[in-house]
Order: C-alpha cells, then structure tokens, then sequence
C-alpha cells in the first residue's frame, strides 16, 4: 500500500521520549504537532485496551464473545471500520490479538476495556487514509501490563501507537524482528525507522 511521504531528520539512536496530551512531539528530532482534543480524536478512532483481571476476564471475554477463529492474517480486513482486536491469553504466555469485526466487535466494545490503538500512518493517520486498530483486554492495565505479537499485516503496516485512552495505562514498548526495542509515554507519532512498519511485538503496562 502506498504510504505518505514523510520527511524526518534522521534518528539518533532509538531517541525516547514522554509524549504528553495534549502536545505531542516527534521521537525524531524535536520537532512537536499539537494534536486535537480527546473528544475530537475519540471521534476518529472509529469507536474505538492485569493479570487476574485480564487473564480471566480475557477468557471469559473471548468465551462470550465468541470462540470463531480470528479473521485470517492477510489484511485487516480493509474494506471494513468495524474491526477491533480482542487481547486473549495465550498457552505460552502473554496474549494473543483475535479480530473481531460486526457485532462481535459491538459486544467486545461494549464488555471489554480499551487498552492501545495502533494506526497504519503516522500522525495517528490524521488527514491520511489508513487503517486504525483498537485492541481490547479483559482489564486495565496494570505493572505486570499485556505483552502480544500484533497480527502479521499490522507487524509491516504500523507507524503511529497512542495509549491515551486506554484503561490506566500509560507506557508502551515496541519490538522488531531484530531485538530492538524502543519505548514511549501516551503516543508516538512516528517510530522511526528502525521500528515503522517493522514491529512484531507490543507491550502496553501502568506505570
């Protein structure tokens, strides 16, 4: 998919810093964009998330939800804005991140706390067309948090991630394939090359 063209200055290191509401600065050079208020960006995440709380509630969530497969992995399903993910608890540990899309993503909406939203652009896909992706767990987030490998479209389409609406959370950590890590407070508008559009694992706490 054809992504905008974005000019940054080039990342020393893994620069990392708090990114605050309502400003928000670049992890690239310094450079800062105020984004809108909560009400205004609320209204573009589409709706728009522990582990005694998330793990069992997860469970019972994925139970009531539904127990179908998650949509296959090839895309987010594109031609649809309904979608959300479902964070489940996974047999070896962490979680898993199962789409739910129509009604099933109503009932996780209504029945599930929000905890990260991850977007295909930067910016938070402000004045761009691309997908978001609101996930949800089964409780807000704690210091033990949720750890989960984000599904294979979003591991090559991610640019931007905001937790500022998620449930008591508040700092989040990206991997890539290659070991690197980087982390931020609230949101980050652009993770930098290393990380943009190369992120195989996400873990969202309180702290």
């Amino acid at each position: 998919m054809t992504k905008p063209t974005v000019k940054r200055s080039s990342l020393s290191g893994n620069a990392v810093a708090a990114v605050r509401h309502p400003t928000v600065v670049y992890m690239d050079g310094g450079s800062c964009s105020a984004i809108a208020e909560p009400a205004v960006i609320r209204g573009k995440l589409m709706g728009k998330t522990g582990y005694f709380g998330a793990g069992l509630l997860g469970v019972a969530l994925a139970t009531t939800v539904g127990a179908a497969a998650p949509v296959a992995a090839a895309g987010p399903a594109a031609d649809r804005t309904d979608c959300v993910g479902l964070l489940v608890p996974a047999t070896a540990g962490g979680h898993t991140v199962e789409q739910r899309c129509g009604d099933e993503a109503r009932q996780t909406r209504a029945r599930a706390v929000l905890i990260v939203t991850y977007y295909e652009h930067v910016d938070l896909n402000q004045g761009q067309s691309g997908q978001t992706r609101p996930v949800y767990g089964g409780g807000p987030c704690d210091a033990a948090g949720y750890t989960f490998t984000p599904p294979s479209w979003w591991q090559t389409h991610m640019s931007s991630i905001s937790v500022l609406f998620g449930q008591n959370c508040r700092s989040f950590r990206v991997r890539n394939p290659a070991g690197d890590t980087a982390q931020w407070n609230y949101s980050v508008m652009y993770m930098g090359t290393a990380f943009n559009d190369n992120v195989n694992q996400v873990k969202v706490w309180a702290s």
